[in-house]
């Protein structure tokens, strides 16, 4: 009687209903989720550059303490040090050279390389690869003595890892040449 439903009624109302679901959906479709992609994007570059943030600002120290080592010793007149007067940049000689630094300061090296395809007995400009664990605070002493190796004439990249509580893992990416 009073509650039977009409079946044009009930197919109208179903299709408002389904025309209403489908509005929302192609609006969520069109609108929200391109938006949301480009939210994550955005988000995924902010953590990105607040990592490289927070690793500038670890490393900010050393690099001022760095650059008044050099200004230091460019005010001196640096001379190589008597460990370096006789090395004639062969590849053995630096590869022993590092690894002394290395144990004097305190550094275990793990592995010192030089590019695959190139000869480093031959080539006049060669790019090594050192990698080494020690203590953070030994670092600078080992970096001022590694820079004042006469053949080194560029440093790509040092960086600096996590590896145990006070240890850390070094890799320095470098540039010889002989003369």
């Amino acid at each position: 009687m009073g509650a039977s439903i009409d079946l044009k009624t009930f197919r109208k109302s179903l299709v408002g209903y389904g025309l209403g679901f489908g509005g929302i959906l192609l609006f969520l479709v069109l609108f929200v989720y391109p938006n949301q992609q480009t939210l994550d994007a955005y988000q995924q570059q902010i953590d990105k550059l607040a990592y490289q943030l927070k690793a500038q600002e670890i490393l900010y120290p050393l690099y001022q303490q760095l650059s008044e080592e050099l200004d230091r010793l460019q005010e001196m007149g640096s001379t190589p040090l008597p460990l370096f007067t006789e090395l004639d940049c062969q590849t053995q000689q630096i590869f022993s050279a590092i690894q002394q630094i290395g144990q004097s300061n305190g550094f275990s090296v793990l592995r010192l390389y030089s590019d695959a395809g190139q000869n480093p007995e031959t080539a006049e400009a060669i790019h090594l690869n050192i990698i080494m664990t020690g203590e953070y605070l030994n670092f600078p002493e080992f970096y001022s003595m590694f820079i004042q190796i006469p053949c080194i004439t560029e440093i790509d990249r040092i960086q600096i890892e996590e590896s145990e509580a006070s240890v850390k893992r070094f890799s320095i990416d470098f540039r010889i040449t002989r003369s």
